[in-house]
């Protein structure tokens, strides 16, 4: 049981903190205020998501990898970049006035080339990795007082989640210690010190 827990909650809370923070940042900042921001902004990641696995796929089918779970250290710089092009091919579309989309993309390419090149030597925790960078934005964007200050509260929340995701990681034995604190911390300062840049 607690296998299933820890697999489930490790695949699932990646995608949901997303739409989480683009839902919480549309209605705080105003962007139009618009339904259909979020909506084509959703589309536009389920797209992202679905060309990433198809390519995940297919380098699995050409034997270029040799899990989808990407265990291997040697499995992870292709993985990654699989992952890294329709980010990159996204960037350069219509973002249809929504701003927190074209952000989000300017702090997500450069944290996946962070993480290509830290997987060609050490195998660091991805998902850590990524939920930091997602906490430091979070951070950056309440410390700056883009969001009002009544949103400390998402910090947190954020650090607890990222406990949990950091805890099924280690039952699974999947990482180190040193992989979960060293990605979290990583992830944390390169969004917090991108993301004030662009601000």
């Amino acid at each position: 049981m607690k296998n299933i827990i820890a697999k489930t909650f490790s695949a699932l809370l990646h995608p949901a903190t997303v739409f989480v923070i683009l839902f919480i940042t549309i209605t705080c900042l105003r962007y139009s205020y618009a339904p259909y921001i979020l909506l084509m902004s959703v589309k536009q990641l389920l797209i992202c998501i679905t060309v990433s696995l198809l390519l995940l796929i297919i380098c699995y089918k050409a034997r270029w990898i040799k899990s989808f779970t990407l265990k291997h250290r040697s499995d992870r710089p292709l993985g990654f970049l699989c992952f890294a092009v329709p980010l990159i091919i996204w960037m350069y579309c219509p973002t249809y006035g929504n701003a927190f989309t074209a952000l989000l993309l300017r702090i997500t390419i450069p944290a996946l080339y962070t993480i290509l090149i830290v997987s060609i030597f050490w195998k660091m925790s991805a998902h850590l990795f990524f939920f930091g960078t997602v906490t430091g934005i979070l951070y950056t964007l309440v410390y700056l007082q883009v969001f009002p200050t009544y949103f400390w509260w998402i910090i947190p929340v954020m650090l607890l989640l990222a406990g949990c995701l950091g805890a099924s990681r280690l039952y699974l034995n999947a990482h180190t210690p040193a992989q979960i604190y060293i990605g979290y911390a990583l992830g944390w300062l390169q969004a917090s010190a991108i993301t004030a840049l662009l601000l």
